[in-house]
């Protein structure tokens, strides 16, 4: 019992609660303030990975997650990231972000379908595509939306054609959790 009230504590000092929901697990993900920003559920069968900035000076509690990253655990080949952008507060500057994110994760970038709607309550702006991460080629997916005014979050997949095809159901199961938390 006490190992799981750490566990409890560990995860909200980290700035992250999470909570399991039919056979997934919901986290919210939280600004340095502590402010609940939006929720993401990750199934079961999925590791997930924190990314953290280092301490800010003169703060004791730790920050909290820069990226949070799912990877299923059977070693399929995606990688699927969530955090909060940092560099813009509108969602009309979406790609204008996405373009400066080619040249740190992605390289010879195309751009298939462009779409915006309204996703559970959120402007949101959806891009995919192809490309390649190192040398391999590589499908990805971004969805940028607006869970709060001046307050922009993204969920980037990339991964290979087979992998995006075993896991689609899942994928889509993600981005449709995706909340906003007021």
């Amino acid at each position: 019992m006490r190992l799981k009230a750490s566990a409890l504590v560990l995860f909200l000092m980290l700035g992250l609660s999470g909570m399991p929901i039919a056979g997934a697990h919901t986290f919210i993900y939280n600004l340095v303030d502590g402010t609940p920003v939006f929720s993401v559920d990750f199934p079961d069968g999925w590791r997930l990975d924190l990314d953290f900035d280092p301490p800010a000076e003169g703060i004791d509690a730790p920050p909290p997650p820069r990226v949070v990253e799912a990877i299923p655990k059977d070693g399929a080949k995606l990688w699927l990231g969530t955090w909060v952008v940092t560099e813009i507060t509108d969602i009309n500057d979406a790609d204008a972000y996405f373009g400066s994110l080619e040249q740190y994760i992605l390289s010879d970038v195309t751009i298939d379908s462009k779409s915006q709607n309204d996703h559970n309550g959120m402007a949101a702006r959806v891009l995919k595509g192809s490309a390649k991460k190192d040398t391999e080629p590589v499908e990805w997916a971004v969805a940028l939306f607006q869970p709060h005014p001046e307050i922009v979050a993204a969920i980037l997949y990339i991964g290979v054609t087979v992998a995006r095809e075993h896991r689609a159901v899942e994928l889509q199961a993600i981005v449709d959790s995706v909340r906003p938390v007021n």
